[in-house]
């Protein structure tokens, strides 16, 4: 158990500063991959409400 802990400890540490640096080197195509996810959760509200 503890093992298993300290496994999803370092996976989750690993992830983060995945995240960190590519919010540092790719802060543009961070921004347009939330650009793009926000008009496509759009368009999916319109064509089903419509």
């Amino acid at each position: 158990m503890k093992v298993f802990l300290q496994m999803k400890n370092i996976k989750l540490t690993h992830t983060g500063k995945n995240t960190k640096w590519s919010l540092k080197f790719y802060p543009k195509r961070a921004l347009l991959t939330g650009v793009l996810i926000v008009i496509a959760i759009a368009l999916l509200k319109v064509i089903f409400n419509g």
